[in-house]
């Protein structure tokens, strides 16, 4: 958990990994969740920002598919 410095495509860039707890009041899916959002500017100067939460009892897989989307990331 936490905010690192990382490089994304060549680019400098911050993933921020935080956990939190979803109440009933609030979600379908309450209980332990996890995300990770990794921020990049492209060339152009566009910020970006790739975003996945999941239940964190399942978070091997959450992280699993989140490294897939990055690697398959195109900017529009």
């Amino acid at each position: 958990m936490g905010l690192d410095r990382r490089v994304y495509r060549d680019r400098d860039s911050a993933r921020l990994e935080y956990r939190w707890t979803a109440l009933a009041k609030d979600t379908e899916f309450p209980g332990p969740r996890r995300a990770v959002d990794q921020m990049y500017l492209s060339r152009d100067g566009i910020e970006y920002a790739i975003y996945m939460s999941g239940p964190a009892e399942d978070w091997a897989t959450t992280g699993a598919q989140f490294e897939t989307v990055l690697k398959g990331w195109r900017e529009p």
